[in-house]
């Protein structure tokens, strides 16, 4: 396995590397093995955008309280029925998720929302960090996000669709049993 990885190396694009690699056990399934994901959102937070940062982070010029935004991010935080946030999900199949955290920090210009649970639906992330950003630019009330929770419906109108270039995958977490 010690080659494995830079073989791989060696055929992938610069920006694409593999770091490890592992034996894994012939049960093993890269998506419903995984203990937790965790997401990072980057908005770039000022007046002008960036010609660089476009495709990696979404702009957003009104000055954002990212303080009342993890205030209202912890309140994702838990075991909750996810689909009033999760466009299409089939009706026959369970929206519960576990959310072990949901943060929301400032790096300069840059607000990064960071996110790990043992599951998302889709779209959540996305609906989620909406709510959180009309929070932010205090066009909401922190408790929307206690209101969508606590809702029967599927999908609220008013909650923004964040476009998906400021979203990232940034881990998965695997049992060590699957390691060999």
């Amino acid at each position: 396995m010690k080659k494995f990885g830079p073989a791989l190396n060696y055929f992938l694009p610069e920006d694409i590397r593999v770091r490890a690699a592992y034996r894994v056990a012939d049960d093993f399934n890269s998506r419903r093995s995984a203990l937790s994901r965790t997401y990072q959102y980057r908005i770039l937070n000022r007046a002008a955008p960036s010609a660089l940062r476009r495709h990696t982070h979404l702009w957003i010029k009104e000055c954002l309280d990212t303080q009342l935004m993890a205030d209202a991010a912890g309140r994702l935080v838990g075991t909750h029925d996810f689909r009033p946030l999760a466009s299409g999900h089939p009706l026959d199949r369970s929206a519960v998720r576990t959310v072990h955290r949901w943060e929301v920090t400032r790096q300069d210009d840059t607000v990064i929302i960071e996110c790990e649970a043992n599951g998302f639906l889709k779209q959540q992330i996305r609906k989620a960090n909406g709510i959180l950003t009309e929070i932010g630019k205090k066009n909401q009330p922190i408790d929307l996000v206690d209101r969508v929770l606590e809702s029967n419906s599927g999908v609220w109108e008013s909650i923004p669709l964040l476009p998906a270039h400021g979203l990232c995958l940034t881990e998965v977490k695997y049992p060590e049993w699957h390691c060999r």
